[in-house]
């Protein structure tokens, strides 16, 4: 940033000579209030939308695409952030770094960070999803990897009319002899309630969801390197409310598994 300035100011007819050190910059950027940054960053993405071009939306059905996903960061070794957000359990004590998880909501039509969420490394990254359910709408789809392919996701998520698209848990059944058949490697099964209450959830909250809820689950093989093929479960189909009916997912976001 501070680069970008010299550069301004020197391509003026009487350039001004700026001090090139960055002391005074970060100091002040260190004092920017975290909510004011979040609210810039909201805005961003807010405006990215509006402005986005991109035909993903289209194939799609028009409907808004979001993606969300989870990483890991390195923060500076201060007490306060060891308290917060401890180094590994499995590292000697004063030979690690804070470690922050961090979980972000983006938009695929766009690219845009719409919305994110944090805690420590030991927080499971389901709770952090759900605090960025406020941030869906109505006829979103959100697309996830494998470890947010559970009833309390997939059901939470139904109760908001958001559609979700997850690749099936390596602990869930992929048995194609259950269920209602649809067609071939194609069909309808059913999960029930879990009687454990999923972390992040009230009890009030975890009681509004339904006993039991419907799936589409759909399987498919994908060449993979030496020749060998890969096989996935997803379903490539969503129901479209808005038309009452079925409908093939866009090719291009396969790789990816959805519970509807």
């Amino acid at each position: 940033a501070v680069r970008d300035l010299q550069a301004h100011y020197d391509s003026l007819p009487r350039p001004t000579k700026l001090d090139s050190r960055t002391s005074a910059y970060c100091q002040a950027r260190a004092r920017l209030p975290l909510a004011d940054l979040q609210k810039i960053n909201r805005h961003l993405g807010q405006t990215m939308e509006k402005e986005s071009s991109t035909p993903l939306g289209g194939l799609a059905w028009g409907q808004p695409l979001r993606l969300v996903d989870g990483t890991a960061l390195t923060m500076p070794d201060t007490a306060k952030n060891q308290a917060a957000y401890p180094q590994p359990s499995f590292q000697k004590k004063g030979c690690g770094f804070p470690q922050l998880r961090v979980l972000g909501l983006f938009s695929l039509d766009s690219g845009a960070l719409l919305a994110s969420a944090h805690g420590a490394m030991s927080a499971d990254e389901n709770p952090l999803f759900r605090q960025l359910w406020p941030q869906l709408q109505a006829g979103d789809i959100v697309a996830g990897d494998r470890h947010f392919c559970n009833y309390g996701n997939v059901a939470g998520l139904k109760i908001q009319q958001v559609e979700s698209l997850f690749r099936l848990h390596s602990k869930r059944n992929a048995s194609f002899r259950q269920g209602q058949p649809l067609g071939k490697n194609d069909r309808l099964v059913t999960w029930a309630k879990p009687v454990y209450r999923p972390k992040g959830l009230s009890p009030e909250a975890w009681q509004a969801f339904p006993d039991q809820v419907t799936v589409r689950l759909v399987r498919f093989r994908v060449p993979t390197a030496h020749g060998r093929t890969k096989k996935l479960s997803w379903p490539p189909r969503c129901w479209i409310p808005s038309s009452g009916r079925w409908s093939d997912w866009p090719k291009s976001l396969a790789g990816t598994g959805r519970s509807n």
